[in-house]
């Protein structure tokens, strides 16, 4: 409607100008137009606008830069990928976006394999954050597939994630015999003149039978040796020996396993571990009111060590509680009322062995940590071991041949997070109800049974009676651990690999013997005349050291608000974690190629992965229109228009003689 007004008014105001009363058409006809821009200015329409826009599939290039692909002789081989990528016609079908990585991501200018450790996930986590499109992206990983840091790689990407990963394999992709130490469980502490128990995992992948020597070595002395036969079916073998704990401190020790003549990763024969051998008597009384079996066996048990010594007393008996380090109750009735009061007076670590003889009424009453629902009947509770329990190693006892412990049926309640040690099963039912359990800290414990000297007489018929010991002296252990009286408690690993953060926790405890969060502590390094001060957290104090030399560092944890220090030692021991695995980890790359949709390929088929990826039906451009709408009075060219048709108009006019 108003486009026809601006005609009809631009050709009624044109036409009485110059047809009206001349014949002036070229006039009118550049009038016209001047009138008719000037009206669609005032009207101002909106014009729109459509346009295309193409969007290319993301092609990410990932270079490894760590050590592990120089020392494999595959950095050159590297380049030259790269460098062929580079000339290939990928970038007409990809926007291509190139980056290295090690430890971390970078945008990839120049390769030097200097990275110490390799984190493949998190270079793909990166990738996965980067890649925001909707369209699905390729990544080509050029890598060994060996990595020693970070979380398994092989299901960082799925194909839900819309990345597909094509791994250019690099180095050696032989199989080689090899033999390893996969694990080794050892308590960090141990009495001295004791012995305590090293567990070993031996695994191997051979084909043929092998014979290995495995040997644990302190100060290049050899205190264990043991031959081991493997084979390809039976390739995994556990070991268990025990050490003597002879003189105090900090011993470090080496477990070492021959290599195959044809083996190429040795850094995994090898495995390191310390203890701290604790020189100190620890006095534990054991109060009971009634004589009994069990009684002879706990102490045949705990006095193996020469540094526990044992008092039995009755619950009448005048007994100085400050002598004692913990105290173990056997059947506790109404007569221990006053002891329960004495050891909540003196903060005393205690652990309850129930039978038959218990006042439940009384330990319900008393309400400890745990409590019983009362019964005058009486089962059987047989002993079977809880997998997850962490407060210390459990010796190797055979429990499923154990005879069954006595004591009042009844449902057992706890009141705060426990440990379990054992669980009870009754005839061949698992109950998953707790035989021998602790609380979180480990200061009080039960075991919910009496008959232990049967149980120890077991141990003697299947030849284990030293683990059984061993079993006792680690509840003592546990149980007077957090009772020594010294006031700054320090807890790290005895040896670090190069490399590795150093952390190290220190816990300060008041008079009373309280956690102290009032101190400003400081760690000072033998030989280096500086203090560094501790953080604070929750209610202890931490502090992390890092870029130690391989050596042995004493330091001394000092409180100068109470005049409080305690010194201590660690061990930095040469180690490149790049050195760990020099062979490439194909199945892995496999796994993550399958995972994501992809495909491997080696350094030889870098043309056949070009072709694949230009003809593959999974990438494409994505196409998009984009609508845009402006005022007409925005073009600013229809005003220099406007200016042009007048001009015309004047010198047309003066060329005619009208001006």
């Amino acid at each position: 409607m108003y486009y026809i007004f601006a005609i009809i008014a631009a050709f009624g105001l044109s036409a009485f100008q110059y047809l009206y009363k001349r014949k002036a058409l070229r006039l009118f006809i550049l009038r016209f137009l001047v009138y008719f821009l000037l009206f669609l200015l005032l009207i101002n329409p909106q014009i729109t606008r459509k346009t295309a826009h193409t969007t290319r599939p993301v092609l990410y290039i990932l270079a490894d830069n760590s050590q592990s692909v120089r020392k494999q002789k595959a950095a050159e081989k590297e380049k030259a990928v790269l460098k062929q990528l580079k000339q290939s016609a990928l970038s007409s079908k990809f926007e291509i976006k190139k980056f290295g990585f090690d430890t971390d991501l970078f945008p990839l200018d120049s390769l030097n394999f200097a990275g110490s450790q390799t984190d493949i996930a998190n270079a793909l986590e990166n990738i996965k954050m980067y890649h925001a499109s909707d369209q699905t992206g390729a990544v080509i990983l050029l890598t060994d597939g060996q990595t020693n840091t970070g979380n398994n790689y092989v299901y960082t990407l799925s194909q839900n994630s819309k990345i597909k990963v094509f791994p250019i394999i690099l180095g050696d992709t032989n199989v080689y015999d090899d033999v390893k130490i996969d694990l080794l469980n050892v308590n960090p502490y141990a009495y001295k003149n004791n012995r305590f128990p090293v567990e070993i995992f031996v695994n191997a992948h051979v084909n043929k039978p092998v014979d290995v020597q495995l040997k644990i070595i302190e100060k290049n002395k050899v205190l264990y040796r043991q031959k081991i036969h493997l084979t390809p079916d039976k390739n995994a073998l556990r070991i268990q020996t025990m050490l003597s704990a002879q003189t105090s401190g900090v011993h470090h020790y080496l477990v070492l396993l021959d290599t195959l003549t044809n083996e190429k990763n040795k850094i995994n024969n090898r495995k390191y571990f310390s203890v701290e051998i604790i020189d100190e008597t620890r006095n534990i009384l054991l109060v009971s009111e009634i004589i009994h079996p069990d009684l002879g066996a706990l102490k045949r048990s705990l006095k193996i060590n020469p540094y526990l010594k044992i008092v039995l007393k009755k619950p009448n008996d005048k007994i100085n509680y400050s002598r004692y380090h913990s105290v173990i109750l056997y059947q506790p009735t109404q007569a221990f009322d006053p002891i329960f009061d004495r050891l909540k007076q003196k903060k005393l670590s205690w652990f309850i062995i129930t039978g038959k003889h218990t006042d439940w009424n009384f330990i319900n009453n008393r309400k400890l940590f745990f409590s019983k629902q009362n019964s005058k009947s009486f089962e059987q509770f047989f002993p079977y071991p809880n997998k997850r329990f962490s407060l210390f190693h459990i010796p190797e006892l055979q429990l499923e041949t154990y005879p069954p412990l006595e004591d009042h049926y009844g449902k057992i309640r706890f009141d705060k997070p426990i440990e379990t040690v054992f669980y009870s099963r009754i005839k061949s039912i698992e109950t998953n109800e707790p035989l021998l359990v602790f609380d979180k800290e480990g200061r009080q414990g039960v075991l919910l049974g009496e008959n232990i000297w049967q149980w120890r007489m077991q141990a003697g018929l299947n030849n284990h009676i030293e683990q059984f010991d061993e079993l006792w002296q680690q509840i003592v252990r546990l149980l007077t651990r957090n009772q020594q009286k010294q006031r700054i408690q320090l807890e790290y690993d005895k040896q670090f690999f190069q490399g590795d953060a150093i952390k190290i926790i220190a816990r300060f405890l008041n008079q009373n013997l309280e956690p102290d969060t009032l101190v400003n502590p400081v760690i000072k390094l033998v030989k280096q005349n500086k203090n560094i001060p501790l953080t604070q957290v929750a209610d202890y104090y931490q502090i992390e050291l890092s870029d130690f030399p391989p050596g042995t560092y004493r330091f001394s944890i000092t409180d100068p608000k109470n005049n409080l220090i305690k010194n201590g030692e660690f061990t930095v021991l040469p180690f490149n974690p790049e050195d760990k695995n020099l062979q490439t980890n194909q199945k892995d790359l496999q796994l993550l190629a399958n995972n994501t949709g992809g495909k491997t390929y080696m350094p030889s088929q870098i043309d056949r992965l070009i072709t694949d990826l230009q003809t593959h039906n999974g990438f494409h451009s994505l196409i998009t229109y984009q609508k845009k709408q402006t005022d007409l009075i925005d073009y600013r060219w229809l005003l220099g228009l406007i200016i042009l048709l007048l001009t015309i108009e004047w010198f047309y006019k003066k060329l005619r003689g009208e001006l």
